[in-house]
């Protein structure tokens, strides 16, 4: 299980997107919110070879792949010449481009030429609202995942919503829940609640996967039908157990392997929910206890771990 993390520092968040596939050619893409910037991506670790953000050597090296660092704003354009106002969450196609949600829109970042262009929303213009491209708006989305099949999901955090985008057409519409309706009941489409839908996951199959506070919700793609599958409404903690038996708080980044298990980024712990049977144990980290020590289980600290990536 490779990681993407979030981890507060004294003054700066920093978001490292593990991704990999033909779509990233093995490399690392990363999301620095110290400063308003995109991704920068990092190929295979070659010893030696200079820095070239900073003109350093080491065991790996960086190139910026598009954006200024320190420039902020919602610029369409290549490498530098793009800008980026408050990245967050990315995701892969794993054919070449990268998904990236940024103050109230989804740009599109091809990887072979660092070409940024806004695929869906406005910046700054805080709404729910179906439609094409710029037409479209969201209201402080957070997780994005892409089902490699050409279409891109979001959680559209404050709208209680998950939508779906068409990468071809740019077409946004609601496939779950309400607008600011807030709640946790399952169902179909717009009669399903979110209360915080956060990360995302899919298997590429039809099914999505959706860190909602103290639940993990499913989502049928095809007809929208929403189920709790782990966690339970207004129960927030830390139980190991089978379905909704099994306690959260806070989780949100979700990453999903080949042999059906979800993992979990919740409070200081990674969790893995079995897909077949419900039955959701603790990976690694203790409950309550943070940090940053390596180690094994338990014995490992997360300090505030928001976001996962899996090498299947």
């Amino acid at each position: 299980l490779d990681r993407i993390t979030t981890e507060k520092a004294s003054t700066f968040l920093v978001a490292v997107a593990l991704l990999f596939g033909a779509g990233c050619g093995g490399r690392t893409v990363l999301l620095d919110r110290s400063k308003p910037q995109p991704p920068v991506a990092r190929p295979d670790a070659e010893p030696g070879r200079p820095d070239t953000a900073t003109g350093s050597a080491g065991a790996g090296w960086l190139r910026l792949l598009a954006g200024a660092l320190g420039g902020d704003g919602n610029i369409d354009g290549v490498g530098a010449a793009a800008r980026f106002r408050a990245p967050h969450g990315i995701a892969s196609d794993g054919a070449g481009s990268l998904f990236v949600v940024d103050y109230g829109t989804i740009r599109r970042v091809s990887i072979a030429t660092g070409e940024v262009t806004t695929l869906a929303g406005s910046p700054g213009e805080e709404d729910s609202r179906d439609g094409i491209g710029p037409a479209a708006r969201f209201h402080s989305p957070k997780g994005i995942t892409s089902d490699q099949r050409g279409l891109v999901f979001v959680a559209d955090s404050s709208n209680y919503t998950i939508r779906k985008i068409v990468v071809a057409t740019g077409e946004v519409t609601t496939l779950a829940g309400t607008p600011r309706q807030a709640g946790s009941s399952d169902g179909f489409g717009a009669t399903a609640r979110f209360t915080s839908p956060n990360g995302l996951a899919s298997d590429g199959e039809g099914l999505l996967y959706v860190a909602d506070n103290a639940m993990i919700r499913r989502v049928v793609v095809a007809t929208g039908e929403v189920t709790t599958i782990a966690g339970a409404a207004g129960k927030p903690g830390h139980a190991d157990g089978i379905g909704t038996a099994a306690r959260f708080t806070g989780s949100d980044g979700l990453a999903l392997d080949s042999t059906g298990s979800l993992f979990v980024a919740a409070s200081s712990t990674i969790r893995q929910v079995n897909l077949a049977t419900g039955k959701v144990t603790t990976l690694a980290g203790s409950p309550a206890q943070e940090g940053s020590d390596d180690g094994i289980g338990s014995a490992a600290r997360f300090q505030t771990p928001s976001a996962l990536a899996s090498d299947q």
